[in-house]
């Protein structure tokens, strides 16, 4: 007795169609103009299902069964991935000419000692910060239980550079906002002090609207730091993102495994730690490679 396996589609969450054509049949179809027609429509639209990659090609006068499309996908070696979703502004003829002119100005006039180039942001966690996949038996469903009560949330401000973490704080009480930033930064240049050599540093931040606070201004005038806003839709100067998606992956791995209580916050430091200099330093090699490809006018490539 044969038993047919289920399989699913190589582009779409549907089932691999059946079909009662000779496989002799289905491979006549598939010339390799029928496959070229294929994969132009889905590179018209990634996401389109079976049914609407059949539906665009009959649009041609190009009749054939989603059994053949879908072989027609697995000769084409086109599988499901994780979509990646950026804006369009991101890579606009507009924004790579300022990304261009940017990168050419911060590779030119860029502190030599780069570890005087201070990055800073922040982000949030929570307590439903949890992996999005989990093993079951096939056929069956993967439930994971969470807490009823929503998680406090807290808020990591992140300093960084090549030589690692710089500082860091944890805010407890909610979101950041421009007066608990200002406290995070005069912290910074408390520690930046205690070491002449970091004189003239740059803290380069983001434009979030906390980070360009009158206040803050007020801070930095009597200091010998200067502050360097990143150019909007421009992700490839902001190492601090860098950090964050290590620290997360840390905290998601901790609060799946968590059998007793535990603080985000404690979870959240914990995961701070598992940011080491090299990690640092290979997130600045990095953004100076992306930084040469924004000079020579190439789009973004997250």
């Amino acid at each position: 007795m044969r038993v047919r396996q289920e399989t699913s589609s190589p582009l779409t969450d549907e089932k691999a169609p059946s079909s009662s054509a000779p496989a002799e049949a289905t491979t006549e179809k598939l010339t390799a103009e029928i496959l070229e027609r294929i994969k132009e429509a889905v590179e018209r639209c990634p996401v389109a299902t079976l049914k609407q990659i059949n539906q665009r090609l009959e649009e041609d006068q190009i009749v054939l069964s989603k059994s053949t499309i879908f072989n027609g996908l697995v000769k084409l070696k086109i599988t499901l991935k994780k979509c990646h979703h950026e804006l369009d502004r991101v890579n606009s003829a507009a924004t790579i000419a300022s990304r261009q002119a940017y990168a050419l100005d911060f590779s030119t006039h860029a502190l030599e000692n780069k570890a005087k180039c201070i990055f800073i942001d922040e982000s949030s966690f929570n307590l439903h910060l949890q992996r999005t996949k989990a093993h079951s038996r096939r056929g069956t469903r993967t439930n994971i239980i969470l807490p009823t009560v929503r998680g406090r949330m807290v808020t990591l401000i992140a300093a960084m550079s090549n030589k690692g973490i710089v500082h860091t704080k944890i805010i407890n009480d909610g979101t950041c906002n421009g007066v608990k930033f200002c406290v995070f930064v005069c912290e910074l240049i408390a520690r930046l002090r205690e070491r002449e050599e970091m004189n003239g540093a740059w803290l380069i931040l983001d434009n979030a609207h906390i980070h360009k606070t009158c206040k803050l201004q007020e801070i930095l005038a009597g200091s010998p730091y200067e502050i360097k806003f990143l150019l909007p839709h421009s992700y490839i100067l902001n190492l601090a993102e860098n950090v964050f998606s290590k620290v997360k992956a840390s905290a998601k791995r901790i609060l799946s495994g968590l059998v007793g209580e535990q603080t985000l916050s404690g979870v959240t430091q914990e995961s701070v730690g598992t940011v080491s200099q090299q990690d640092c330093a290979n997130y600045v090699i990095n953004m100076l490679s992306k930084l040469t490809m924004a000079v020579a006018g190439q789009p973004y490539v997250n």
